[in-house]
């Protein structure tokens, strides 16, 4: 499938040639996670993280979604309608066997990471060959990036919900998993991407790294 039109940067099909490591970054806290994060973004022309005034709050699956939900649509595509209760379930039992779990469209696990800011920054700016993904175990292996066109994917009509999940104290310490799968009306959601807009000073939206706005 073509990208979306309107999108900003890569998205699948197209991925970064190499995984992104700043230089002299060391990721031992969130903020400076954030940092990499930022500096990846702009590699790919995309503007900086803009979190949602609750943030700090939220729980670590809730986390999770809305850090996958700010990189979809700070590319341009549309975001994941919001977490289920079953489908949490599902991806709960996934992070408690350190394992990816098995929802739908796309599934994505990570351990050992610290925070959710790590997590996503393995999952989108570091999967390439020789990153921590060991389905990719060849430059051109098409496994390679698999966690990020999970996160981006854009070549189904469905609209998007999701489960996600979060345990510690596991073989690699943290396990993060989360899984896609389409939306059924009617379906409930107990954690959406409408009831988190009003905590952002500027609604997210497609964000070129040219963009200039207001702290968000």
């Amino acid at each position: 499938m073509p990208p979306t039109p309107g999108t900003i940067g890569m998205v699948p099909p197209a991925n970064p040639p190499a995984n992104c490591a700043p230089a002299g970054a060391k990721l031992f806290t969130q903020a400076s996670v954030f940092q990499a994060i930022n500096y990846c973004r702009a590699q790919q022309g995309v503007g900086p993280l803009r979190l949602p005034s609750n943030f700090a709050t939220l729980a670590v699956p809730e986390e999770m979604f809305v850090l996958v939900d700010l990189e979809r649509v700070n590319r341009g595509e549309p975001p994941v309608v919001g977490l289920t209760a079953a489908l949490d379930s599902q991806a709960q039992q996934a992070a408690n066997a350190d394992a990816d779990p098995k929802i739908g469209f796309g599934d994505i696990w990570a351990g050992g990471a610290t925070s959710t800011a790590e997590a996503d920054y393995g999952w989108m700016y570091d999967d390439g060959y020789a990153s921590a993904n060991v389905d990719c175990v060849a430059p051109d292996d098409p496994a390679c990036w698999g966690h990020r066109d999970v996160i981006l994917v854009d070549d189904i009509s469905a609209t998007l919900v999701a489960g996600a999940g979060f345990q510690t104290g596991l073989c690699y310490g943290n396990s993060y998993a989360m899984g896609l799968a389409g939306y059924v009306p009617g379906q409930k959601l107990v954690f959406s991407w409408a009831g988190e807009l009003r905590y952002f000073s500027v609604p997210p939206r497609a964000e070129p790294l040219s963009s200039r706005r207001g702290p968000g």
